[in-house]
Order: structure tokens, then sequence, then C-alpha cells
């Protein structure tokens, strides 16, 4: 996905709906919402710094959605119980 979709047909783009002031989420309604590192940080006690680091090393899995990292908590949680600790 790039950071400026085009228009199809009559939907609009995400930034036709952010310019618009709408509300929007990135995931569809029949699957788990992104999370930014703060959310996975106060998960792990842990600064949000180290989770980055944790993505960079691919440690956890992680999306890149124009210029931000993302994750799902549950890939995330999964993975720590696979690795039993990140550091």
């Amino acid at each position: 996905m790039g950071e400026k979709m085009g228009k199809l047909g009559g939907v609009k783009t995400i930034t036709q709906l952010t310019k618009a002031g709408q509300d929007i989420s990135l995931a569809s309604p029949d699957t788990e919402p992104f999370v930014r590192a703060e959310t996975v940080a106060k998960q792990f006690a842990v600064h949000k710094r180290t989770v980055a680091l944790w993505a960079e090393n691919e440690k956890i899995p992680h999306y890149r959605i124009g210029g931000a990292i993302r994750f799902k908590m549950s890939e995330v949680m999964e993975a720590a119980a696979k690795a039993g600790a990140f550091q």
C-alpha cells in the first residue's frame, strides 16, 4: 500500500478520509487492529525504543505502514511465548 492511493471507483482513499476528519482503522472489522510500539511496550514493561529494536532485529513480527511500525498484539504475544524472552 503506498502513501497515497488513487481513487478506485467510488471508494475513498485513506488520505481522503483522514482529511475529511473521519476516524478510520487500517484493519478490516474481522481482523485484529494494529497497535503502536507504546502499546507493546506497556504490555512488556519496556521502553518503546526496545520494542522498535526487537522489530528491527526480527524478534517480533511487525508491519510498516507508511513510515510507521505497527504490531498485532496476538502475534507479538505468540513470538514472546516461543522465544521465552526477547532480551
